[in-house]
């Protein structure tokens, strides 16, 4: 009789650390959905950048895909100091240290919900997307999960974003 209330109780105890685990798991999730429902909502204002408004006849607002637009810039010259080979993000300890002041710059606007100026992208030599301006925002944002953002593309690139387009 011992032994088999020892087996009820371990049986229990087991039972309850896995209810337990399941409702943090929940709470955890619940607490990511709301932060990124804070980032996604309409909380997030995204202005012109002053490059591409000095220049209206230049550049138009599009917004792309950012998968998309990830996998393009990929083949960079550049996304190595912001990428992994195999297409992720790198975190703030990854990056180079000069770009960690423009990683927690970029992360400190999108926390304080401060007006985010739209990103320029163009089209390189390799017919790649390249990050122009606002690069460690479009990445910080990629890396907090955002599917779409606002950039400024050339008007002369109008035809080759088509596939990059939200």
């Amino acid at each position: 009789a011992g032994f088999a209330t020892f087996c009820d109780f371990a049986f229990l105890t087991i039972c309850l650390i896995f209810l337990i685990s399941v409702i943090m798991c929940a709470y955890k999730l619940a607490l990511l959905h709301n932060s990124c429902k804070r980032l996604i909502g309409n909380t997030m204002k995204f202005i012109d950048n002053p490059s591409a408004t000095s220049r209206p006849d230049h550049y138009q607002s599009v917004d792309v895909d950012v998968g998309k637009v990830l996998k393009s810039w990929q083949i960079s010259l550049y996304s190595f100091e912001w990428m992994h080979p195999d297409g992720r993000i790198k975190t703030l300890e990854d990056l180079p240290e000069k770009e960690h002041a423009k990683r927690r710059d970029a992360e400190e606007k999108i926390e304080k919900q401060t007006d985010l100026e739209k990103p320029i992208l163009g089209i390189g030599l390799m017919d790649n997307v390249e990050i122009g301006s606002g690069r460690a925002l479009f990445l910080s944002l990629a890396a907090r999960g955002i599917k779409t953002i606002p950039v400024h593309i050339p008007k002369s690139n109008q035809d080759e974003f088509k596939n990059y387009l939200a």
